[in-house]
C-alpha cells in the first residue's frame, strides 16, 4: 500500500476531522451552480489601513488625523483605492498592492458598511450568517444544505464560526497540521488506524444511541450513524491537490479549493492568520496582518484559477468589525462598528466599490436602487444586506432554508 492509497484510507475513515467526524456518503454527479469561500480577517481589521483609506483628515473638528498617511499617498488601482503602508515598513512582497494591482478586476469593494456590532462574537455571527445568533446557521451550511446526501464534505470550516442549525454536516479542522500529518503517514499504520477508526466510531454510537441531547441535533446524530466509512469518495480530492502542499492557512486554501474542484464540497468558511485585533501598535501590526492576509488571498485565488473555478466561486472576506478613527494612548485602534467587505470572483462584475464611509467613518446612506449616495433619502449598508444579497447570488432566496433562516432587510443589488 502506499502512502496515496494509505491517506485515502484515513480520509475514508473520518480521521480528518479533528472535532465533527466527516460524514461521508456515497457521491453522485453533482454539484452547484455556484460555490461559496468566507474568509475572515480576525480580529477586526482596520478597514482605514486597508480598502477605505482616509489620510490625514480629521473625524472631527481639531481631532487628530484619522491615518497617519496623506490622501496624496493612497494608491488605486483601476476605481479601486487602498492604503500605503506605513513609513519605514518594508516587506519582502507587498501583497495587498500586488493582490488589487494584479486581480483587481475581480474585486469589489464594500465600505460605510454597519456591522452592527462591537462585541467579537457577535461580530463573527454577522459576518459568518447575517445574524447575531450563535446557533443561526451560517451562509455556508445554507449553501451546502442541498448536497448533504450527494458530497463527501458539502461544507467545510475550518477556524471559523461554522453553525449549522443541523441542516447539514459542517467538517471542522481547525488544526492544518492534522492535514498535514495525514499527507505525511506511514503506509505500515493504516490498517491498524482504519481498523481502530471502525471500533471507535461503533463504541461512539453504541454509547450515545439516539440521543440529540448529547449530540445537540437529531439530524447530525442520523448522519453520523449512517456515515459510510468505506467511502473513497474525498479520496478524489488527492487529484487537485498540488504536487507539493503548502503548510498553515496556505494548505487550507489549497485543501478547499481541491474539495470544490473535486466536486466533494459546496462552500467553505476559514479564518486567516488574524492579527487584526490591534488595541496597540495599529499601524504596524495592521501592516503585517494586511500582508499575511493578501499573501494568502492571492494563494486561495491561484488555486481557484488553477483549477478553473474563479468564474463560479465568490469569495467574500471581512472581519467581525472595524476600527475606530483615531488612536488610542497606545497608539492602537479600539473597536468601532462601521466596516468593509471585499467579494472576489470572476463571475460578479469587479474593479469597483459600493458604498462609503464619512469623514467620521460612518456609514454614507445609499439610494437602495441606484446604490448611489443619498444620505437624505437613502438607507445604510449594513452586514445584513450583504448577506441578503449574497443568498440571492447564490439562488437561495426562493429555497425553503431562506424562509426558515429569514433576514429580514432590503434586497440590494451588491452582485450584478
Amino acid at each position: 500500500m502506499n502512502r496515496r492509497q494509505a491517506l485515502k484510507l484515513l480520509l475514508s475513515t473520518g480521521a480528518l476531522a479533528t472535532m465533527p467526524i466527516s460524514f461521508l456518503r456515497a457521491a453522485n454527479s453533482i454539484t452547484p451552480d455556484r460555490f461559496l469561500i468566507m474568509m475572515s480577517a480576525r480580529g477586526g481589521w482596520d478597514v482605514t489601513s486597508i480598502c477605505d483609506p482616509k489620510g490625514n483628515v480629521q473625524y472631527a473638528t481639531g481631532s487628530e488625523f484619522i491615518n497617519r498617511y496623506t490622501t496624496n499617498d493612497i494608491r488605486t488601482a483601476g476605481n479601486l483605492r487602498y492604503a500605503p503602508l506605513p513609513t519605514g515598513t518594508n516587506f519582502d512582497v507587498d501583497w495587498m498592492d500586488y493582490v488589487f494591482q494584479n486581480h483587481g478586476q475581480y474585486m469589489t469593494v464594500i465600505n460605510g458598511i454597519n456591522c452592527l456590532t462591537g462585541s467579537h462574537a457577535q461580530g463573527s455571527y454577522y459576518f459568518s450568517s447575517g445574524q447575531s445568533f450563535a446557533d443561526f446557521p451560517v451562509i455556508g451550511a445554507l449553501q451546502a444544505a442541498p448536497y448533504a446526501s450527494q458530497m463527501a464534505m458539502p461544507f467545510y470550516a475550518a477556524n471559523a464560526h461554522a453553525a449549522t442549525g443541523g441542516e447539514v454536516s459542517a467538517v471542522q479542522v481547525n488544526s492544518s497540521n492534522t492535514l498535514n500529518k495525514l499527507l505525511k503517514v506511514n503506509p505500515n499504520q493504516a490498517t491498524s488506524i482504519h481498523n481502530m477508526l471502525v471500533t471507535k466510531r461503533k463504541e461512539i454510537i453504541d454509547h450515545l444511541g439516539y440521543n440529540p441531547a448529547t449530540v445537540s441535533k437529531a439530524e447530525t446524530w442520523r448522519q453520523f450513524k449512517e456515515a459510510d466509512i468505506s467511502s473513497t469518495n474525498i479520496a478524489k480530492v488527492l487529484d487537485y491537490l498540488p504536487a507539493t502542499t503548502s503548510n498553515g492557512t496556505k494548505f487550507q486554501s489549497e485543501f478547499i479549493a481541491a474539495l470544490l474542484a473535486s466536486g466533494q464540497c459546496a462552500a467553505a468558511a476559514f479564518g486567516n492568520s488574524g492579527g487584526f485585533d490591534t488595541h496597540t501598535n495599529n499601524d504596524a501590526r495592521t501592516a503585517q496582518a494586511t500582508n499575511n492576509l493578501f499573501d494568502e488571498i492571492n494563494h486561495l485565488w491561484n488555486e481557484l484559477e488553477r483549477h478553473g473555478i474563479a468564474s463560479k466561486t465568490t469569495l467574500m472576506i471581512g472581519s467581525e468589525f472595524g476600527r475606530t478613527p483615531w488612536f488610542n494612548n497606545k497608539n492602537g485602534k479600539d473597536h468601532w462598528a462601521t466596516g468593509s467587505i471585499i467579494l472576489m470572483s470572476k463571475g460578479i462584475p469587479g474593479n469597483r466599490i459600493i458604498g462609503s464611509s464619512n469623514d467620521a467613518l460612518k456609514p454614507n446612506k445609499v439610494n437602495p436602487n441606484t446604490l448611489a449616495i443619498d444620505n437624505v433619502n437613502g438607507i445604510e449598508i449594513t452586514i445584513q444586506h450583504v448577506h441578503r444579497a449574497l443568498r440571492n447570488h447564490l439562488g437561495l432566496q426562493a429555497s425553503n432554508l431562506d424562509a426558515k433562516y429569514p433576514i429580514p432587510v432590503e434586497s440590494l443589488n451588491l452582485f450584478s
